[in-house]
């Protein structure tokens, strides 16, 4: 007859042969004899457990362990068994147990760890693994479960070292390279992410998950049919598989095929109706169908199916932004980051969203981490370009939207945000084949239509800009900002009540769009309308490139002041203050205590305006005021028209000494003495249309008689060397620091003939005799049809007598100056009323 030891001995053979109903049936010979052996109990329970019948394993280890309490295999197994039962509390007791009474027993941490980590305890997990891994350093599963719980608690350094570790000792460990991959996917290290799932596939090539993970990857690197090949691989093996049909959704979606997007995830949701995923992504192409608030029921369906989804709080961020709710965007994206602080996506949203709300510094931080945690994430390079463009840092934004394109090569809506920083640096035909670029991607791209056209507005090419302004709003019919544009365009060739219409259209879909109210009101102001233009030129105010104007003051309505101290400011361009400093004799009038402030370098001219108790430079201190108003609102606050302009010979005056000076520099000066300058500021929006080809203008040079002056501050080497050979231009424009300066050599002259710029104001305030070379669409001060100037009377108007044509307007000018020179005609020579 056996013993005790060789009947458990044969039991363990049976065991090892697959022979269990065998080895169940030694252990209850054995327990015949003996009913409490512990050993024949715990052995018994596993063939129970291995059986599926694990209320009677647990009740079979729990009788040896009453025999035996300090039998710890027993208790670890009983662990093992209550939480394949669902019984965690029960198990993590066993566990802690055979700890308590054994620490470095490496079942129980083993055990413990894997519990604590399926009940997303990830801290406590990996402690339990660390005091594992420390007794056992070269256990590769232990390695693996530390891993584990790092990446889970966002710990993707430390992650990624333990699956390195454990792909040291096992290269090809599946689970350890898919794992791996996630990390650094995570860390936007696409390419070593793509190694890893290559790598599994090479093992198992139906690793479906590794197909589809490999297949969001190549999404975000922008091979939408490489990704979609992948997610079919999937598919064909498993039909019904929800996260391939998800997310061949999503590569449907990105590649705007819309209603078939939403067709996959509708499949994804029959299989899975409480997939929260393809939910969510349901409710992203909702929202790029323009249906916001649809999206956002679908991103709360998704959350109450998965309270930590951050990804569906950060879409309900980006349906907040998409209505202008910005505030709100923040919150849900704050929301989404808390749960998961490494979401690259919600930052670069938010830095979005901060930079719309003028908060650039916030902005750039949260795009600058987005970047830390994916340096290669294209959304994030795209926002911080917009922030850089929006900062007037427009190379570093062109960098930006370069490197975005290298990693997202035919990103139409890219493509048309770098064409839109080229166009503000006056690289047009760059700008225009950007554009064509992204609508040979995307024809239907309304914005990309509305930006080609107004580059090809700037190159004066406005049949063609109208054509595109109409393309955008056949597209989208509420495209305010197009209508506004159109407004421009119509403008320019002189369609002005089409042109009112177009901006009234973008004022009916977007109210408070400033730009449309500014450009209505050029529109009423150029046509003499000053009463119903005026309230409108306000809204400059609202426009992102003015900005506020820094004073904290009321702004006074035009009511008596009754000494009530007042401050006149400048604003725009220096044209524009001197245009405007005529008021302020009307202001004192009104019983004001007026100080004007103003850039040095109007401050010496301005020292001899009328109606000023004080002036000040803009760096200054001011001190304290009662009111303010802009030199540019007194008209609408004055009430002026056409009719009831200031208008005097001049109401400036050069400085004497300054005068006295300039003598010398024109002593021996031959023939009629003509000041010229031939283009504006070039940042000004509209320079395109006013400055001329100093080519063409060269030949207003080439008129006998006349000795001119160059009056151009910052002129090109090349511009004064290809204006210089007629050998009539003398140059003293170093000499010429401010304009009080400008304005004593004027007093010397007897005509000034400039393009629309700073030049012409000069002059007209001194009552220097001036001509003025307008284009056929000029600023509304011009206004229209006239060849005087209600604004200084010195004056006598060019106009092209088409768009674009210069060569009409030097041909008047050379012939009329050549008049002059003959005797044939005055400088300022009668004009009809």
């Amino acid at each position: 007859m056996l013993n005790l030891q060789q009947a458990l001995e044969l039991a363990h053979q049976a065991i090892d042969s697959g022979q269990t109903a065998q080895a169940e049936a030694i252990c209850r010979q054995i327990l015949g004899v003996d009913p409490h052996q512990p050993e024949t109990l715990h052995l018994l329970g596993i063939l129970l457990h291995q059986g599926g019948r694990n209320a009677e394993a647990v009740e079979t280890i729990r009788l040896a362990l009453t025999v035996k309490p300090d039998f710890v295999h027993a208790r670890n197994n009983l662990g093992f068994i209550l939480q394949s039962l669902g019984r965690a509390d029960d198990a993590e007791n066993c566990f802690r147990q055979v700890i308590k009474e054994t620490p470095d027993f490496p079942g129980a941490l083993a055990g413990l760890g894997g519990l604590l980590l399926s009940q997303g305890r990830f801290g406590e997990a990996k402690q339990a693994f660390m005091s594992l891994l420390a007794r056992f350093p070269d256990d590769t599963a232990t390695m693996f479960n530390l891993g584990l719980a790092h990446q889970h608690l966002g710990e993707m350094e430390q992650g990624r070292e333990r699956y390195l570790q454990v792909l040291a000792r096992k290269p090809d460990d599946p689970g350890s390279l898919a794992n791996l991959g996630a990390i650094y996917q995570g860390m936007g290290q696409l390419d070593e992410a793509m190694a890893c799932y290559r790598q599994v596939l090479k093992q198992k090539p139906d690793a479906s998950s590794a197909l589809c993970n490999l297949g969001v990857l190549l999404l975000e690197k922008g091979d939408m049919e490489a990704a979609k090949d992948k997610f079919r691989q999937v598919l064909a093996m498993q039909p019904d598989h929800p996260e391939a049909l998800c997310n061949m959704g999503n590569a449907l979606r990105k590649q705007g095929r819309l209603p078939e997007a939403i067709e996959e995830f509708k499949k994804a949701l029959h299989i899975r109706p409480d997939m929260p995923q393809a939910i969510s992504m349901w409710g992203v192409v909702l929202l790029e169908q323009g249906q916001p608030e649809e999206a956002m029921a679908r991103f709360r369906l998704a959350l109450t199916l998965k309270p930590d989804f951050f990804e569906a709080l950060a879409n309900l961020g980006n349906a907040c932004q998409e209505m202008g709710r910005l505030e709100e965007a923040i919150g849900y994206y704050r929301q989404s980051l808390a749960i998961q602080p490494r979401f690259h996506e919600a930052l670069a949203n938010l830095g979005l969203a901060c930079h719309k709300l003028g908060r650039r510094d916030e902005a750039v931080a949260n795009l600058n981490l987005a970047l830390e945690i994916r340096r290669d994430y294209p959304e994030a390079l795209v926002n911080l370009a917009a922030v850089l463009h929006k900062q007037g840092d427009i190379q570093a934004a062109i960098a930006h939207f370069q490197r975005a394109l290298q990693l997202r090569p035919n990103h139409p809506e890219t493509l048309s945000n770098l064409g839109n920083a080229c166009q503000d640096l006056k690289r047009l035909d760059e700008a225009v084949a950007l554009y064509r670029q992204a609508l040979d991607i995307k024809p239907n791209f309304p914005e990309a239509w509305s930006n080609l056209g107004n580059a090809l507005r700037f190159q004066g090419k406005l049949d063609q800009a109208i054509a595109c302004y109409q393309k955008a709003l056949t597209l989208k019919p509420e495209h305010f900002e197009a209508y506004s544009n159109l407004g421009v365009a119509y403008m320019e060739l002189g369609r002005f009540a089409e042109a009112i219409a177009a901006c009234r259209a973008a004022q009916h879909y977007q109210p408070d769009f400033a730009e449309a109210w500014f450009n209505e009101s050029l529109v009423r102001l150029l046509t003499g309308d000053f009463k119903g233009g005026w309230p409108g030129y306000e809204w400059r105010w609202r426009m992102p490139h003015f900005g506020g104007h820094g004073y904290d003051q009321s702004q006074w309505d035009g009511s008596p002041l009754e000494g009530q101290s007042i401050v006149l400011h400048c604003e725009q361009g220096f044209g524009d203050s001197i245009q405007y400093i005529r008021f302020a004799p009307m202001v004192k009038a009104a019983g004001g205590v007026v100080t004007v402030v103003c850039p040095r370098s109007l401050g010496r001219l301005f020292t001899s305006a009328q109606g000023m108790d004080r002036l000040v430079i803009q760096t200054e201190k001011l001190g304290p005021v009662d009111l303010q108003i802009p030199l540019q609102s007194l008209p609408l606050v004055l009430g002026v028209t056409v009719e009831t302009i200031p208008s005097r010979p001049s109401y400036l005056a050069a400085d004497s000494v300054a005068v006295a000076t300039w003598q010398r520099y024109l002593e021996g000066v031959d023939g009629l003495k003509v000041g010229v300058a031939w283009r504006g500021n070039s940042q000004h929006k509209n320079d395109h249309n006013r400055s001329m080809d100093p080519k063409l203008f060269a030949r207003i040079l080439n008129v006998p008689g006349c000795c001119f002056f160059n009056l151009q501050k910052g002129a090109d080497r090349s511009e004064l060397d290809l204006l210089a050979g007629s050998g009539r231009l003398i140059d003293h424009s170093d000499k010429l620091t401010d304009f009080a300066e400008t304005a004593a050599l004027m007093a010397h002259l007897d005509l000034v003939l400039a393009v629309d710029t700073s030049v012409i104001h000069l002059a007209g305030s001194l009552g220097c005799p001036a001509w003025v070379l307008l284009p056929f669409s000029p600023d509304w001060r011009w206004l229209l049809g006239r060849e005087d100037s209600p604004w200084y009377p010195g004056l006598r108007l060019f106009r092209q007598p088409a768009h674009g044509d210069w060569m009409g307007v030097v041909a008047q000018v050379t012939h009329r100056l050549e008049q002059v020179v003959a005797g044939k005609s005055s400088i300022l020579w009668p004009v009809r009323g």
